[in-house]
């Protein structure tokens, strides 16, 4: 969506694929814990699925 806004050339998409385990040992402000204990609702990755992007230009790993 951005891509098609911003026009070809003048973006990049970059990836950081971070597994979730890690993701949450990160996490300084305690959210993943929250959204395990069902304190926030829609969190991405817990309760709200994740997509990761299909075509960016850089993937981190």
């Amino acid at each position: 969506m951005v891509r098609e806004r911003v026009g070809e050339g003048r973006f990049i998409e970059v990836f950081v694929d971070t597994p979730l385990a890690i993701c949450e040992a990160r996490d300084p402000k305690g959210l993943y814990k929250k959204a395990r204990a069902g304190e926030l609702r829609n969190f991405t990755g817990i309760d709200s699925v994740y997509e990761a992007p299909e075509s960016a230009e850089i993937h981190l790993n």
